[in-house]
């Protein structure tokens, strides 16, 4: 695995440095050593010394006031050096085997131009001193790659995927679009090739019932993105289709 590419892991984070700690632990078990880990702070607070005790080394891009998710994944690819690159909340874990897996499938599969696999629903809740504990895991499997079914709705969670760098050289997440985010930049990446499902699980992300959640529980704002998503690109319109649970955060 020494002799692999770099892969490139992004990060977004704002105010949750305990979670943030996790996530790039997560990042530094993996048995795919050739990583760069970017985290970009979205105008929280400073960061230097909690980045300075992490395991890995971290390029760290500290931001004085909030750009948003978008402008903040945005600067995360513009500082990627990795031939493939991926995105982990940072509230969200990897397995070891995540990078390895999707990696060694774009190496071996050069007709694809990004991989994804499965993941598992973490659903947490406060204890008694206030900490976050796991109550239930539930495996969350994606469906084989279909782009007339992402056409319909995104099924890939973004921690999910890892994609080639020099195929999204001209393209980037869009602003205009508080969540769901991620549906828009896979449906760029699809119009350049076919996407690859690797029938593992290697990852986890957490949803709390507390509103701490990176896109918390507002159905209005993400069914006015996803009637906004569907017009640029062209979709029609489903207003009654339910929100992809999966995907909320």
């Amino acid at each position: 695995m020494s002799d692999y590419p770099l892969v490139s892991i992004i990060i977004r984070t704002v105010d949750r440095p305990d979670m943030l700690v996790e996530a790039i632990e997560s990042i530094s078990n993996q048995e795919y050593s050739n990583i760069e880990i970017i985290v970009v702070n979205d105008g929280g607070a400073d960061l230097t010394e909690c980045i300075s005790s992490a395991p890995s080394k971290v390029s760290l891009y500290q931001l004085q006031s909030s750009v948003g998710r978008c402008h903040a994944a945005n600067i995360g690819l513009a500082k990627s050096n990795g031939k493939y690159i991926g995105f982990l909340d940072d509230d969200d874990i990897l397995y070891p085997n995540h990078v390895q897996s999707l990696a060694s499938a774009l190496e071996e599969n050069e007709q694809y131009i990004a991989a994804y696999s499965d993941t598992t629903k973490a659903m947490q809740e406060k204890d008694g001193n206030g900490k976050y504990i796991t109550i239930n895991l539930v495996p969350q499997l994606c469906m084989d790659y279909d782009r007339k079914e992402l056409l319909k709705d995104n099924y890939i969670p973004i921690l999910c995927m890892l994609f080639r760098a020099d195929k999204v050289s001209d393209i980037r997440f869009d602003p205009n679009f508080d969540v769901i985010e991620d549906w828009d930049f896979w449906l760029q990446l699809s119009s350049k090739g076919d996407f690859i499902h690797i029938d593992q699980n290697t990852s986890e992300y957490r949803v709390r019932d507390d509103g701490t959640n990176t896109t918390g529980r507002n159905h209005f704002i993400w069914s006015y993105c996803n009637m906004m998503i569907r017009a640029k690109n062209g979709l029609a319109l489903d207003h009654g289709r339910k929100r992809n649970n999966l995907l909320w955060k």
